[in-house]
């Protein structure tokens, strides 16, 4: 984002837009191991595998604006800030709809100067997602064979809250209304069968 004050950029040293304190992910794959291995009855047991992904992200670096220009220049109240007075972010932590910033940590600026918050001054809440997988691979001939799949995306259903309104003279200032918007993030659990065949 441009800066504040382009004749001042010590405030402009802070997080990046797309920082992200810690990443992690972890995937398994197994394949499970079933008695009968030859006749009719290996068609069944044989051939079976559950899969996994689980991952974590920390929240998106965040700054708060006052909606209006309160610099009285002219330029986008997106890129001026706000006064910060006190713990950005509530004890009550991520819910839907609910506060998620102390709003009362936030103040307008005088008019004609800038505001005291630093760039990227605080974080979002993070979210975590795990999908799971379970294959079963059939043999057909000696080249072909047929994999049934069900798949579980988010297998847990676990929410993924967006960041917090950030615009100061909005009626949903300091909530979460929206859910994640990462790549990597999905909306609620999602169900999926499939069969292919490999030859």
């Amino acid at each position: 984002s441009l800066p504040q004050n382009p004749l001042n950029l010590r405030p402009e040293y802070g997080p990046a837009d797309f920082d992200h304190r810690q990443v992690f992910f972890a995937t398994f794959l197994a394949a499970i191991p079933f008695p009968g291995r030859s006749g009719l009855v290996s068609k069944v047991t044989q051939g079976w595998q559950v899969n996994g992904i689980f991952r974590y992200i920390s929240g998106d670096a965040l700054t708060v604006n006052p909606g209006v220009d309160t610099v009285l220049n002219g330029s986008a109240a997106g890129n001026q800030r706000v006064n910060m007075v006190g713990s950005p972010v509530s004890s009550a932590g991520a819910a839907f709809n609910q506060l998620y910033l102390n709003t009362s940590s936030f103040a307008r600026a005088p008019l004609g100067a800038f505001g005291n918050e630093g760039r990227n001054a605080f974080y979002g809440p993070g979210n975590w997602n795990f999908d799971a997988s379970l294959f079963k691979t059939t043999p057909v001939t000696e080249r072909a064979k047929l994999e049934y799949r069900f798949e579980a995306f988010n297998a847990l259903n676990h929410p993924q809250f967006g960041d917090p309104n950030t615009t100061l003279n909005a009626g949903t200032f300091g909530r979460i209304t929206t859910v994640a918007t990462v790549s990597t993030a999905t909306g609620a659990r999602v169900l999926q069968l499939g069969l292919k065949l490999i030859f």
